[in-house]
């Protein structure tokens, strides 16, 4: 079977899309980094490896384009936000409030820009 033919992404959309992606990887590494540092012994491996894995599979789960489970994009974009939130709030306590915020901001500003352009359509 051939693959269908899929419609031209709008730039500004494939800018969005493109600093999601990275987000979404700083998401899971501000995770591991967060449960690594915050964890003792061997709960330093359990929350270093467990936390990146479980929000992944969140993800994966609701919020990919390939996800097994559709929400309202209003809950898809509440479990990215609630994710990004996570995932800033254990930098800051792991002693990073830079990328805390930096992963706060531009995390949830691209949820949202993401949001926007998929209900426009992608036109813009």
């Amino acid at each position: 079977m051939s693959d269908p033919v899929r419609a031209p992404v709008a730039p500004s959309r494939a800018t969005i899309l493109g600093l999601r992606f990275l987000c979404e990887l700083a998401l899971v590494a501000g995770l591991a980094y967060a449960g690594a540092k915050l964890g003792e012994g061997a709960a330093t491996w359990v929350f270093g490896i467990g936390a990146p894995a479980i929000a992944a599979v969140i993800w994966a789960t609701f919020i990919s384009p390939k996800a097994r489970i559709r929400p309202p994009l209003a809950v898809r974009v509440s479990i990215e936000i609630d994710l990004f939130t996570i995932a800033a709030v254990g930098l800051w306590f792991a002693g990073a409030p830079v990328a805390a915020v930096a992963l706060a901001v531009l995390g949830i500003a691209t949820s949202v820009l993401n949001a926007l352009t998929e209900r426009a359509g992608a036109t813009i």
